[in-house]
C-alpha cells in the first residue's frame, strides 16, 4: 500500500540511461545523460548530477504512453535537491503537460525566490515564493514539495509550509502535448527522490519525510502510513494520520513511521501498547541516546485542503524496542506497559459507526465502534442507545481498518 504515491524515483541506479519507477512502473529516460558518468552519491541512496552534462541533462518523468484522461485534481509533486554554492543560473524543478501548459518551480540565483507557474502560455499564474537569501544554494540537501488541493497550491521545503497561494491547477502526467511530462534540473544540482502523489500531502508528511535532513524515503513513509482511508464525518472527508513519538523529556521527541499500532488501556489496571516501525535501523541509534523513553501514539485529521486538525494522544508506555534487521527483514516492534490515570472530569460520548453492541443480564456491555480519538476508560458512552462506564478500550488500526472495543468489565 503506497498511501498515493502514485510515481517515484529514487534515482538508486547504478548506471544506464533511465530512471526506473519503482511504484507506477515507468522507465523514464534521462535526457543529455547517455552514459552513466551522472550517477552520484544522493540524499538517500545515489542520485543524479544534472549539471555534469552541457547544456543541460533532464529527466522525463513518464512511460512515453500518452493518456490525456490520466489526471489527479489533488497532487503533490517534489524532489529532494543539492544546489552548488555560487551557482550563477536558476535551476527548475518542472512539470510540462505540453508546450503551452506546465507546473514549473524556478529557484532563482542564491535562493532569494522560489516560482511556481502553471497555466497556459500567455494565460498563466505566477506564485512567488520569498526565501532567506541562500537558503538553497549552500551545497546541502533540500527537500521541496509542491502540493495541489484543488482550490489552493503549497510550497514545502524541508520541514516547514513555505507559503500557500490560490490555484486550481489539475496534474496531468500522461498528456499528449508537444512536449511531454518532463521532471528536469536543468542547468545545475543533483536530483534525489523525484515522487508525484494522487493527492496533497500535509505538511506533517513532509516533515516526516525530510526528518530533520536526515532523509526518509518517500515510498518507505507511503508504505508506513497507518489508515489512509478517508472517512466521512458531518459531511466533510477527513484522512486519519497516526504519528509515533519516542520521548524522553530531554532530548527533542523523534518521530518514527508506524506500519500497524494496536493496544489496551484500561482502568486501574496495566495497559498495554504496541506499535511496528518499518525501517528501523536508521533510528536505533537515536533511541539509544534516550533514557528511558515512552512512545506515544496520537492521531491528526487531514482535510481535503491538506491541513491538519488536532494532534490527540491515544496512548503511551515505557518503551521496550525488538529489532529484527536483515536481509529480507527491518523492522522494530515497540511495546510497553503503562498505569493509566482516569479522568478526573469523566467525559459523556455519544459514539458514532457502532459495529456491534452487546449487553448480558449481569451487567457487562460490549461494543465495536469507529475509533474515536477522545473517549478514555472512566468516561461514559452511549453506543445505540447502551450506556455504560468504560472500564477497557482495545485499538485495532492496521493500513485497511481501524476500530475500537469498548467493554464495562476489565479484562
Amino acid at each position: 500500500m503506497t498511501s498515493g504515491l502514485e510515481h517515484y524515483w529514487a534515482l538508486d541506479e547504478t548506471s544506464g540511461a533511465l530512471a526506473v519507477d519503482s511504484v507506477g512502473g515507468w522507465e523514464s529516460p534521462v535526457i543529455g545523460d547517455p552514459e552513466d558518468d551522472t550517477i552520484v552519491s544522493g540524499w538517500i541512496g545515489n542520485g543524479r548530477d544534472l549539471g555534469a552534462v552541457v547544456p543541460f541533462a533532464a529527466i522525463e518523468l513518464w512511460n512515453d504512453v500518452p493518456d490525456p484522461e490520466y489526471v489527479f485534481e489533488r497532487w503533490t509533486f517534489g524532489a529532494a535537491f543539492r544546489l552548488p554554492v555560487g551557482y550563477v543560473g536558476g535551476t527548475d524543478l518542472y512539470y510540462s503537460e505540453s508546450a503551452t501548459t506546465w507546473l514549473w518551480v524556478y529557484v532563482e540565483p542564491g535562493g532569494g525566490q522560489v516560482h511556481a507557474l502553471a497555466g497556459e502560455e500567455l494565460n498563466y499564474t505566477r506564485v512567488t515564493w520569498t526565501l532567506p537569501e541562500g537558503t538553497l544554494f549552500d551545497d546541502a540537501w533540500h527537500l521541496v514539495h509542491v502540493t495541489g488541493n484543488g482550490t489552493t497550491i503549497r510550497l514545502f521545503v524541508d520541514g516547514e509550509e513555505r507559503d500557500a497561494e490560490p490555484g486550481e491547477y489539475e496534474f496531468r502526467p500522461k498528456s499528449d502535448g508537444d512536449g511531454s511530462p518532463t521532471l528536469g534540473w536543468d542547468f545545475g544540482g543533483i536530483l534525489d527522490e523525484a515522487q508525484i502523489w494522487s493527492r496533497a500531502i500535509a505538511v506533517g508528511e513532509h516533515a516526516v519525510m525530510w526528518d530533520g535532513g536526515e532523509g526518509l524515503s518517500a515510498i518507505e513513509y507511503a508504505e508506513s502510513i497507518v489508515r489512509v482511508v478517508p472517512e466521512g464525518i458531518d459531511g466533510v472527508v477527513l484522512i486519519p494520520r497516526y504519528y509515533c513519538d519516542i520521548e524522553d523529556g530531554i532530548l527533542p521527541p523523534l518521530r518514527v513511521p508506524i506500519r500497524s499500532w494496536q493496544a489496551t488501556v484500561q482502568k486501574d489496571r496495566a495497559s498495554y501498547v504496541q506499535a511496528v516501525v518499518p525501517g528501523i535501523d536508521r533510528f536505533i541509534d537515536d533511541i539509544e541516546m534516550r533514557d528511558s523513553p515512552e512512545f506515544v501514539i496520537r492521531r491528526s485529521s487531514v482535510f481535503p485542503d491538506g491541513t491538519e486538525q488536532g494532534l490527540f494522544e491515544l496512548a503511551r508506555a515505557p518503551m521496550t524496542l525488538e529489532a529484527n534487521t536483515g536481509w529480507l527483514n527491518n523492522t522494530g516492534t515497540l511495546t510497553g506497559y503503562a498505569q493509566m490515570e482516569p479522568p478526573v472530569n469523566p467525559l459523556t460520548r455519544v459514539l458514532s459507526g457502532a459495529r456491534s453492541v452487546a449487553s448480558s443480564g449481569l451487567g457487562n456491555q460490549r461494543v465495536r465502534a469507529r475509533l474515536d480519538f477522545v473517549v478514555r476508560p472512566g468516561d461514559i458512552v452511549n453506543a445505540n442507545g447502551v450506556i455504560f462506564e468504560v472500564a477497557y478500550i482495545n485499538f485495532y488500526v492496521t493500513d485497511t481498518d481501524e476500530y475500537m472495543d469498548l467493554g464495562s468489565r476489565a479484562l
